[in-house]
């Protein structure tokens, strides 16, 4: 379901010799020079930001979605970055990460 709205790219960062050439300074573009990991940006096909993972009150990084708060905050990210996403659809990927939390 993912792969319908976005195109997932994964980058290494402070890794040492492991690092994506470039991801440090995407990072820091991204706005998550402080977010601590993992930290997602969406970004349009010219490569703008539209959003980032630090979406929580006080613009704390989300992480991994795992607490209601956290869930919530996901859902208005996918809700505003892909917006022909479903609202069943954004329900579903919620229950799959409350139930990945749960093992």
């Amino acid at each position: 379901m993912i792969a319908e709205h976005y195109v997932l790219v994964k980058l290494n960062v402070q890794e040492g010799h492991r690092n994506t050439p470039g991801a440090e300074q995407l990072l820091d573009q991204s706005g998550g020079s402080q977010a601590g990991l993992p930290f997602y940006a969406f970004l349009d096909k010219t490569g703008t930001k539209i959003a980032n993972s630090c979406a929580m009150p006080g613009g704390r990084n989300i992480g991994y979605p795992g607490n209601p708060e956290e869930l919530k905050a996901f859902d208005g990210l996918l809700e505003q970055t892909a917006p022909r996403m479903t609202p069943a659809q954004r329900t579903m990927l919620a229950e799959q990460l409350r139930r990945s939390m749960a093992r």
